[in-house]
């Protein structure tokens, strides 16, 4: 079990000098003061990163980035949205497909390799949650991750001795 709020503050404070040299604001938003969620920290991070990564990377100078966490009834829900260049309608629907690669004004940003963000989703899946994409060409791009909190949905296998979600376990 962990406590979401600061584990996702140390990972964007993290950011906070690539930002700073990418001339881009970031902020981290957080509605209250401790969310408790049961989550593999290692991999979990690696998700929250990349969304990050990408988020600096197709974001312009001036434009900002915003990490925020907030309790929606029996869930969590974290989202990074930038005010990017935005990834067009008839390409959201492939971004999490493992290998896609977004045409376009990406492609001025340099290329990655396809991975990253089908990585996430799988992640994101193996906590239980899902993963949603929403996109305006022009205006920016959100990544909503939404994760039951409790325990509920998880095996006595999931859980590690010490709390903390161990969800890619055999």
């Amino acid at each position: 079990l962990h406590d979401i709020i600061p584990f996702l503050k140390g990972i964007v404070a993290n950011f906070e000098p690539l930002a700073d040299q990418n001339e881009v604001a970031l902020e981290f938003r957080a509605a209250e003061e401790d969310i408790p969620l049961y989550i593999d920290a290692a991999k979990f991070e690696d998700a929250i990163t990349n969304l990050l990564i990408n988020a600096v990377k197709f974001t312009p100078a001036g434009g900002e980035i915003v990490a925020a966490v907030n309790r929606v009834e029996s869930s969590v829900e974290i989202s990074v949205r930038d005010s990017g260049a935005g990834i067009p309608n008839e390409q959201l629907a492939h971004i999490f497909d493992r290998f896609y690669q977004v045409n376009g004004i990406y492609e001025q940003r340099g290329k990655g390799s396809g991975i990253g963000l089908a990585l996430v989703k799988e992640i994101v899946q193996l906590h239980h949650g899902k993963i949603d994409v929403f996109s305006r060409e022009g205006k920016g791009t959100e990544f909503r991750i939404t994760l039951p909190s409790g325990d509920a949905h998880l095996t006595p296998d999931e859980i590690l001795d010490n709390g903390a979600s161990d969800i890619d376990r055999d």
